[in-house]
């Protein structure tokens, strides 16, 4: 009996982390979709949070991979997307915090908090 209701706590834990982990991608997946089908509009004055696969994130002075670096943000850090760009196929947009202004791309941030 004892073992039942161990593995049953398990099974409610990995459910739970592997609901929250669906929705956090669904949240990443929908600021990355209002970029790319121009509907950035509803992006501008948003406030947003950093959620990407690393612990900090870099912020550009342009929208480029190799742009400079401008200020680094930590996962979690609460931001507001001001403008939405693109350089060429990949969108872009720029974001300010207590930590600094810069362009990040979309795929780091996510509605809700890590």
């Amino acid at each position: 009996m004892m073992v039942a209701a161990i593995k049953s706590k398990k099974l409610t834990k990995f459910l739970w982390i592997l609901a929250g982990i669906t929705v956090l991608g669904l949240t990443v997946a929908s600021v990355r979709f209002m970029v790319l089908t121009n509907e950035s509009e509803g992006l501008i004055g948003k406030r947003v949070f950093i959620a990407g696969k690393q612990q900090l994130s870099l912020l550009r002075d342009s929208a480029r991979t190799n742009a400079q670096v401008v200020a680094i943000i930590e996962l979690g850090a609460s931001v507001t997307i001001t403008q939405v760009d693109s350089d060429g196929d990949r969108p872009w947009v720029y974001v300010e915090s207590e930590a600094g202004s810069g362009w990040i791309e979309p795929a780091a941030l996510s509605e809700s908090p890590p």
